[in-house]
């Protein structure tokens, strides 16, 4: 039996940190990835001075031992008129 693996044509993504933006990022790198296997994208990630300004001011004088983050965006499929939305939301402990 003959498995025919997409080729993923590009990505964008969003970066939360504690409900607040961080980080954008973009790809137009095509990569196959085959079942059950997993690859690294380069992307080119971008950021402003006021939001690392943000996530700063909102650390000071904080005692958390942990933060929450949001990844969100889209993995574009070569050939295809549609993208493959992506939404996770965690915590990332400390201890």
């Amino acid at each position: 039996m003959t498995c025919v693996v997409p080729s993923l044509s590009g990505m964008h993504f969003t970066l939360e940190i504690n409900d607040k933006k961080f980080m954008s990022s973009l790809s137009n790198q095509e990569i196959t990835i085959p079942a059950f296997s997993d690859a690294v994208v380069d992307a080119t990630r971008t950021t402003t001075l006021f939001g690392i300004a943000r996530q700063v001011q909102g650390l000071q004088g904080s005692t958390r031992s942990s933060f929450a983050y949001r990844l969100s965006g889209n993995i574009s499929i070569r050939d295809q008129a549609f993208s493959l939305p992506f939404d996770i939301t965690d915590t990332f402990n400390f201890e």
